[in-house]
Formats: structure tokens, sequence, C-alpha cells
């Protein structure tokens, strides 16, 4: 609790990280929906010596009732007579392509090259496309699994087609369902990494007509389990024991402590924080880089300091109350500036924002705590810790995580959090200590 200064300081450190990690925790390289289509059919055919422009790409997935799948790749092309003398060099071609699993599918083998008047045609086999969840067959070619990669789609359509008599029983992003297919357009112009990407990262069920809804969901959700418990067990599950066990030791260094100063100096200091946290970065990059963490802290310290605040009896859920107050309003006004700027997604930047307060804000609460009994501790320590996992949700989709670089930094990220939030957040602690002192009537 000694030095605010040196915890001004660190949070300014925080601040910095976040900047720059965050968005570099976001970024991943995307993946093109088909392994044969345009400039990728283009360059593989190049270096076996034909020179071929691709004019359009279609592939059309047509997956079984064992779970295996046949695509059919058809480049349709300017020319075709390079591929007929010799006439395994398509073959050849296409070999190179499937070795080099440029996207899905992962394990497939190549049935069979063939040429039809102005196409090139490529036939795949994946003996692995769908699997079955709750009796209905999902396919996850367009789901990222987890590695946060993203899709490129560099083909004109791309098509997944189910078993005779099945429809498509979800709705996949950005799809066009019609029966048994559904089908996405793209583009094979540019580089084959550089077709428009695909929204959403969606899986496609097949089943009967009647097992739409409660079952789909169904479907879709044990589809999902397996990722979902690698990313709680790796984002979530060590940084909330390392945030719980940090938590512990400020509040237990915290306990006892008389806070002579008073939540004026207290609430100065964090209000202090608080705008330099938000004016800083608003000047240097524009008002979308203002925070509800710094609004919160601004709005937190000057109440600690009006004599109204000070004169009332203050409890941990009074608190906690008040707490929820500035982060509506420190939300609302993130969300107004989100909205004076255009930008692309108000309620998601705002919904982040407001998640990485939440730990320190549940400080305030815990502090008043720490003038009662060892029970209310505990509770309010738990709304802490539930604070810190509901920040990291908001971060971090379970039923998509990140991974490779990307992940990796965010990992580093989450662990530093699980640090900073309870040591930045001592100064909140100390703030919420000072306004439940005995002085006040909380004993």
């Amino acid at each position: 609790m000694r030095g605010p200064a040196a915890v001004a300081a660190a949070l300014a450190v925080a601040l910095l990280a976040g900047a720059v990690l965050g968005p570099a925790a976001a970024s991943s390289p995307p993946r093109p929906v088909c392994p044969a289509c345009g400039t990728l059919f283009e360059r593989a055919a190049d270096e076996r010596g034909v020179d071929v422009t691709v004019h359009e790409s279609t592939a059309l997935v047509r997956v079984h009732e064992n779970g295996s799948a046949v695509w059919t790749i058809r480049n349709r092309l300017n020319a075709t007579d390079g591929f007929r003398e010799p006439p395994d060099t398509l073959d050849a071609t296409a070999r190179g392509l499937a070795d080099r699993e440029y996207g899905p599918p992962r394990d497939a083998t190549l049935r069979d090259t063939r040429v039809e008047g102005d196409a090139a045609v490529v036939v795949l086999h994946d003996p692995d496309a769908a699997e079955r969840h709750a009796g209905l067959l999902v396919v996850d070619y367009l789901h990222t699994g987890g590695d946060g990669t993203g899709i490129r789609l560099n083909a004109d359509r791309f098509s997944i087609r189910g078993p005779s008599g099945t429809v498509v029983t979800n709705t996949p992003a950005s799809g066009s369902a019609n029966g048994s297919t559904v089908t996405w357009t793209g583009s094979v112009a540019g580089p084959g990494y550089v077709g428009p990407s695909l929204d959403g990262s969606p899986y496609v069920a097949f089943g009967a007509p009647s097992d739409r809804g409660l079952r789909t969901t169904a479907a879709l959700a044990l589809a999902t389990l397996p990722i979902v418990v690698g990313a709680l067990g790796r984002f979530l599950l060590g940084q909330t024991l390392l945030f719980a066990g940090t938590l512990a030791v400020v509040a237990a260094a915290a306990h006892g402590h008389e806070f002579e100063r008073g939540p004026v100096a207290y609430g100065s200091v964090l209000a202090a924080v608080g705008a330099a946290g938000a004016l800083l970065p608003g000047l240097a990059n524009g008002p979308g880089w203002v925070s509800v963490p710094a609004l919160a802290a601004v709005g937190i310290g000057l109440a600690a300091t009006h004599p109204a605040i000070r004169g009332r009896r203050w409890t941990p859920g009074r608190l906690a109350a008040g707490a929820g107050v500035v982060l509506g309003l420190a939300s609302a006004v993130l969300f107004a500036l989100e909205l004076a700027i255009d930008a692309y997604d108000p309620f998601r930047a705002t919904a982040r924002s407001l998640g990485l307060a939440l730990p320190f804000a549940a400080c305030l609460p815990l502090g008043a705590a720490l003038r009662g009994r060892r029970r209310e501790v505990l509770v309010w320590g738990g709304v802490a810790v539930l604070a810190f996992v509901v920040t990291t949700l908001t971060l971090v989709n379970p039923a998509d995580p990140p991974t490779g670089l990307g992940g990796g930094l965010l990992l580093v990220f989450l662990y530093g959090f699980a640090v900073a939030f309870p040591v930045l957040g001592s100064l909140v602690l100390a703030t919420g200590l000072a306004l439940a002192s005995r002085e006040s009537g909380y004993d």
C-alpha cells in the first residue's frame, strides 16, 4: 500500500503493454478455403511449365453418411493444351497442391484429374470430413478449430452438400443454404490468400428437417466442447489461480493497515492516474483509445474525495453498487465516443473495455470488506476472482481461441494481467478500505 506514485507508474506500464500486446494477439494469417483454386492452381501449374490463367474456380464437397467426403474442384482456364500433352502434367500439378495442405482438407488423397472442355478438374477424397454429434453430421472445414487463422474464400463458389435425404439444419455464417447444400461466394482474383474473408467460423450440420433447433444446438455444442475445454485450461485456469493468489497477498498486506492519509489522498491519486490513462492515449491516438478502466478510476477517485461521500456509512455492498454506477457511466461515455468516431463495432469495443475494468472495480468493495469479518473478505474476494474470469472471457472466445503467435502473446498478456490487476487494484482497494474506516461507522 506504500508509494502511490509507484502504483501509478506501474499502471502506465500496464496500459502501454495492453496497447502493444492486445492488437498483436488479435492478428493471425488466413488460409484459403480451396487447396487447388485460383492462383494457387496457376502457380502450381507454372512450376511444371504450364502457363495458364484461371477464369473461374468452383469447389463442391459431397459429404457421405460415414463422414468421408469427395471434393470436386473445377478450374476454368484460358487454355488446357498444356495439360493434354504430356497427360500426367495435370496429375503432377494436383498432387503437388494436395501435398502442400494449403487448407482443408488436411488428410486428402488425390482420386482423379481430368480435362473437361476448358476446365481442369481435380478430385480429392477426405476420409474424415465430418463427425456425428447428437445423431447429426457436423462438418468443421470452415470452423477454425481454435487455430485462429481465419478463412479466405479463394473460389468463386465453395459448396458443401450433405448425404441424400438430409438438409442443412443450422445457419452457417454468410453461407446460402438450399436443401442439403450450402454455398459461399468468393473470388479467384488476386493472390490465393487474398480472397474475401469468411465471416464467422461456421460449422455445417446435416440431418433431417425435424432436427433443426434444440438437437442441432446440442450437436454444435458437442462439436465445440473439446475446443472450449482446451481453451479454458490454457487461457483461464492458471491465470485465475495466479490472480487469486496475488489478490490474497495484496489483501493480506492491506489487512490491518490504518491508511492514515484517508480517502481524499487515495481518491486523488486514483483520479489522477485515471485521468492520465484517459487523456494521454486519447490525445495521442484519438478518442477511441479512451478506456472504461481509466474513466472509472477518475469517477471513483473523485467520488472518494467528495465530503458527501466521505461522510456516509459505506459497506462492501454499497461500495459495489456505487462502483457499478460508475462503470455504467464510464461505459456510456466510451460508447458515445465510439459512435462519434464511427467505430466499426462500438458495442464490442465498449464491452471489452468494460471487462477490463471489472477486476479493478471489484477491489473497491473488497477493501471495505477487510474492515469486517473473514467471511465477507472471502465473499468479496470471490467476487473479484469472478470478475477476472469475466474479463478473460471478454478477451478470449473459448469456442474459437487464438493459437500460434497471437495465442502466445495473449497467453503472456493474461498472465501479466493476472498479477497486474491485483497490484494495480491495490490503489482502488486502499480507497475502499479508507472509505470504510472506523470513522465512517463500518467496523
